[in-house]
């Protein structure tokens, strides 16, 4: 959050209103759901698989794959929105970190809604001081994207799973770039919207597979078992399966329906029952407990 924003806030020297206080309570509990509930109990799932990937079939591997990226999700936009939920009971107002973009039908879409506000800064201070000039448009465009998307894996840590997670994205969106004009006419072809949506999470999902590896070698262990299509190595159970479908779905809801501020909108008792029902899947449903991903960056 730029300070421009932030500082006069505090100047103000505010104080929460009800309606605040109320949609605090409301995004803290989300918050909650989202990383005790949902990523925590991803968490061994994903951990399991990018520990012994060797060991386990191609089905198993699909299935933690995708449950990492439900884990780092829903444990960093979690954390988020929790940040999000506390501020707003003080009476300050922060941005949104994430943008669906799980959902996202391209890859600037995707890199963009992710990790929203450290974006801005890298693409304030890093990609536009390199990219904007009067020659050569083109090539420094392509330079800077590649320049700030590896700079961008390196904050995560000085490792080459890192880095060629964050080279790699870089590359996505120079492709995209320099295809969209080509591509205009398939976008137009019915089903190409769902098609997109698909691609761009089937591909971000195998970066992540990149970043969440030990080292490239294990990544490469990875994928060699994930994309052999092979029956042989441990299972997972089907239920894993319907549970990351049923969350996806549930992500898809909520962008088309779900709105900020949904305890003005109900009556005192409805906002008692929604409160007791965030209490009760937290309470019920906490998985094991793990550290937030992002505190080790």
């Amino acid at each position: 959050m730029r300070a421009a924003k932030f500082i006069p806030q505090i100047k103000d020297n505010r104080l929460a209103t009800p309606q605040q206080v109320r949609s605090g309570v409301e995004l803290v509990g989300l918050g909650l759901i989202k990383k005790v509930v949902i990523a925590d109990n991803l968490a061994p799932i994903a951990d399991a698989c990018f520990a012994q990937p060797g060991a386990y079939n191609s089905s198993a591997l699909a299935v933690g794959m995708f449950a990492f990226i439900g884990q780092i999700y829903c444990d960093f936009s979690g954390y988020s929105t929790m940040a999000r939920g506390l501020g707003r009971m003080l009476g300050f107002e922060l941005p949104r970190n994430f943008n669906y973009p799980l959902l996202a039908k391209n890859p600037i879409e995707s890199m963009t809604g992710w990790h929203i506000t450290m974006n801005q800064w890298f693409r304030d201070y890093v990609y536009l001081p390199m990219a904007v000039g009067r020659r050569w448009l083109r090539t420094r465009r392509i330079a800077a994207t590649m320049v700030t998307w590896g700079l961008f894996g390196l904050w995560h840590g000085a490792a080459w799973t890192f880095i060629v997670w964050g080279l790699f994205n870089g590359l996505r969106i120079v492709i995209y770039r320099s295809t969209k004009r080509q591509l205009r006419v398939i976008r137009t072809l019915p089903g190409a919207a769902i098609a997109s949506r698909g691609l761009t999470l089937l591909v971000f999902s195998f970066t992540c597979v990149i970043f969440r590896s030990y080292n490239l070698s294990t990544a490469k262990v990875y994928f060699d078992k994930l994309l052999s299509f092979t029956a042989e190595g441990r299972a997972i159970s089907l239920g894993w399966t319907w549970f990351l479908v049923g969350l996806l779905l549930v992500h898809i809801a909520s962008k088309r329906w779900y709105e900020e501020d949904l305890m003005a909108r109900l009556s005192p008792s409805g906002r008692v029952a929604l409160v007791a029902v965030m209490a009760v899947l937290v309470t019920i449903f906490t998985g094991s407990e793990k550290p937030y991903i992002y505190f080790q960056f």
